[in-house]
C-alpha cells in the first residue's frame, strides 16, 4: 500500500502484485508475464500505467478503479470484476471481461460519454455480469450479440449495432390484495 515514487517499468513474472489503498505501480509500464495485477482498494484509484503482456487485472476492492489514461496493449490481458460494480468513462482495451466471484458484478458505462465501442470483447460468465448504460452514452456492439445477466432499466434504448440477450431479466410482480 502507498504510492511508489520510482519511474521505470514494473514486470510481474508468473505471480501476483496486489495494490492496496492508494497503491500505485510507479510511473512506467506494467508488464504481465502470465501474471495477475490485483486491486484491493478502499478508495477510488486512477491507474495510469500502460499494461502489456499476458495476464489478468482483478478489481477486488470496494471502490472503483479508473483506467482512463492507461493504454492496454498486451497480447491477452483480461479484466476480472471479482463481484464488484465498476463505472467506466470508456472501456479499456481488455480482451475479456470476466467475473470469478460468486457475487454478481456490474459494468456501468458513465453518463454523457457519447458512443462507446464494445470492440469484440467477450464477457463471461454472462449470467453473473449485469450492464448499465448511462444517459447520453450509446454502446456500439459492432454487430455482436452480447449476453448479460440483466440490463439495467432504460439501457436497452442505448444499444446500437447489435443485440443484448438477458439470462435473468427483471420481472415485474403483481400483488392483488382483497
Amino acid at each position: 500500500s502507498g504510492a511508489n515514487t520510482y519511474s521505470g517499468g514494473t514486470e510481474i513474472l508468473r505471480s501476483e502484485l496486489v495494490l492496496r489503498g492508494e497503491g500505485t505501480a510507479g510511473t512506467g509500464p506494467v508488464r504481465l508475464d502470465s501474471s495477475v495485477l490485483r486491486f484491493e482498494n478502499g478508495d477510488p484509484v486512477a491507474f495510469g500505467n500502460d499494461l502489456e503482456g499476458v495476464g489478468t487485472v482483478q478489481l477486488a476492492g470496494t471502490a472503483p478503479v479508473s483506467f482512463a489514461t492507461a493504454r492496454v496493449s498486451g497480447e491477452d490481458i483480461g479484466l476480472d470484476l471479482c463481484g464488484t460494480a465498476q463505472t467506466f468513462d470508456a472501456l479499456p482495451a481488455f480482451s475479456t471481461i470476466t467475473n470469478s466471484s460468486d457475487k454478481v458484478a456490474t459494468v456501468i458505462l458513465a453518463e454523457g460519454r457519447g458512443t462507446v465501442a464494445w470492440g469484440g470483447r467477450t464477457l463471461s460468465p454472462a449470467n453473473k455480469v449485469e450492464l448499465e448504460i448511462g444517459a447520453g452514452t450509446t454502446l456500439d456492439l459492432g454487430g455482436q450479440t452480447l449476453t448479460v445477466r440483466r440490463l439495467a432499466e432504460g439501457s436497452r434504448k442505448r444499444i446500437a449495432n447489435g443485440e443484448i440477450v438477458e439470462t435473468n431479466p427483471k420481472r415485474g410482480i403483481m400483488l392483488i390484495v382483497r
